[in-house]
Parts: structure tokens; C-alpha cells; sequence
């Protein structure tokens, strides 16, 4: 399984990710929260610098997790498997449809994880705040424009854009409906990218 960070890492001519790759290919294991974020991490930097092939690879690797009820662990592999539906979804491809609701359909299933009625409705409650925007950063981007600190403008806009993707991918909301969702991720991926491929 870790052999595919040694082959991204071959695939790749950007100093800094192949090094990121070989650190995963060397450190990584899905049961420590701290691997999971970094391997996170790592594909979503592969896509805002166009190296979507490698990207899916890397949410391919965090998606052969199962859930088991630790959240920790979980929220890495759950965000890694919201990229992958945003880069299915934008590959124009009707037979990736399919797919990106099976990969919904598994994180929806670990809301509702157990036999515990209290922690199903907790997070039942837990998802409907975030699709209602609680975890998202407008108030962070705008301190960072306000201070010229582009650097945290942009860790702050990559959380939002992550958040973003789960209220897209998970049905939206009445104040966050699908259209304005969709239209706030592409308008952030453009100012991310643009910071990244300098």
C-alpha cells in the first residue's frame, strides 16, 4: 500500500512533494492521527499544483480506511475523500457519477455509526452545524488580507475550501445552498492555486 507514495514520489518534479512522498513512504500508517493529516495535507497541496492523477492516488490510500468510530482519525480521511469527488466531479466523466455518491453514501454512514442513539444524534447535530457553515473561516481570511499575511490567507482559505466541499458534497443548506457553495469553491481553489504554482 505505502509503495504508491514511493511511486508518486517518482512521478513528480516538484523538490518539495517528492520529498513530502518519501516521508510518507517511509512514515506512514493509517492508525496515527498526525500521518493521516500530514498524507491529507499532501494531496490536497498535489491539486491546488495540478497534479490531480497524484492527488486521487494519495485519497485512494486514506480511502481504504474504515471507519471505526474515532473521529480523529476519521475527519483526515473523510476530507481526502471529498477531494476525490471534486476531482471526479470535474473531470466532465458521467461514469465517475456513480462513484462520488458511493463515496457519500460512506461518509453519511459514519454519522450514523453504532447503536448509541445519544452519539447518532450528536452527530446528527454536528452535521447540520457545519452544513449551516460553523467550522468556516471568513472571519480568519479576513484578519490575513486585513494583516497582508498572504501565507495564513492562504492555510485558512485551503480549511474553508475543505469545509466547503463537505457542505457541497453533503447536501448544503438553507444558508449555504448548493449554487453559492459551489460558486465560494471554485472562487477559492482559483486564489489558492494561483499563491501555490508561483
Amino acid at each position: 500500500m505505502i509503495e504508491k507514495f514511493k511511486e508518486i514520489a517518482e512521478s513528480l518534479n516538484d523538490g518539495k512533494l517528492q520529498k513530502t512522498a518519501n516521508s510518507l513512504y517511509s512514515k506512514y500508517k493509517p492508525t496515527v492521527s498526525k500521518e493521516l493529516q500530514k498524507a491529507n495535507e499532501f494531496a490536497y497541496e498535489l491539486y491546488f499544483k495540478s497534479y490531480s492523477n497524484e492527488s486521487i492516488k494519495v485519497c485512494d490510500l486514506l480511502g481504504l480506511e474504515i471507519f471505526n468510530g474515532n473521529h480523529n482519525l476519521w475527519t483526515w480521511i473523510q476530507s481526502a475523500i471529498l477531494l476525490k469527488c471534486w476531482i471526479l466531479l470535474n473531470s466532465d466523466d458521467e461514469k465517475h457519477k456513480n462513484e462520488i455518491e458511493k463515496n457519500i453514501e460512506i461518509i453519511n454512514a459514519t454519522m450514523y455509526f453504532g447503536n448509541n442513539e445519544l452519539v447518532k444524534n450528536t452527530n446528527s447535530a454536528v452535521k447540520k452545524r457545519r452544513l449551516n457553515g460553523v467550522l468556516l473561516c471568513y472571519d480568519n481570511i479576513a484578519n490575513a488580507i486585513k494583516e497582508n499575511d498572504k501565507k495564513s490567507e492562504i492555510t485558512y482559505r485551503i480549511i474553508h475550501f475543505k469545509e466547503l466541499l463537505f457542505i457541497y458534497f453533503l447536501g448544503g443548506s438553507d444558508l449555504f445552498p448548493l449554487e453559492k457553495t459551489l460558486k465560494e469553491i471554485q472562487e477559492n481553489e482559483i486564489i489558492i492555486k494561483q499563491f501555490l504554482q508561483k
